[in-house]
């Protein structure tokens, strides 16, 4: 159960090319408990980062249209700015991404996740912007912004990994 007014992130990822972010991130959570989840671009504030760690670690993924548009739910229990030294826990298309972008100048951070499932509809018309209160669903398809901080007015009833290894 995620308490009312918890403070998350909202990601909005993108595939590349034939892999599929939630599916490449999903089989290796279920295999080995966890997944490092590199998120590239302008970094996120660390202080926010280790605040919502605090309240639980949750991050919402939104996916895209070709995708169906859907949401998913996730806990986190740590990051890094670092690449982590733990390829086995990380999807084997990153290697690619690190070929083919000039990787070194490439803001990025890395997050571990330890759960990710599909989150309900009744459950997204909730999330909204934490600063001006505007709903997720009235904002996220009039902004390019890849990563926000909303939280869920109303409780959310989902069963999520506790960060056990």
């Amino acid at each position: 159960m995620i308490s009312k007014e918890t403070n998350m992130l909202l990601y909005r990822y993108s595939n590349y090319r034939k892999f599929r972010f939630i599916d490449e991130h999903m089989k290796i959570i279920q295999k080995s408990k966890y997944v490092w989840m590199m998120k590239m671009g302008k970094k996120t504030s660390i202080e926010k980062i280790k605040g919502i760690i605090k309240n639980g670690g949750y991050i919402v993924f939104k996916a895209p249209v070709a995708d169906g548009n859907l949401f998913y739910i996730g806990k986190f229990v740590d990051f890094s700015e670092e690449l982590p030294n733990d390829e086995k826990h990380m999807p084997k298309y990153y290697s690619e991404i690190v070929e083919d972008i000039n990787f070194g100048d490439a803001p990025t951070q890395f997050f571990k996740l330890v759960d990710i499932v599909p989150l309900d509809e009744e459950y997204v018309v909730s999330l909204r912007l934490e600063k001006n209160k505007k709903k997720v669903l009235d904002v996220i398809n009039e902004t390019r912004t890849a990563v926000m901080f909303i939280e869920n007015e109303k409780d959310i009833n989902v069963a999520l990994g506790n960060g056990e290894e």
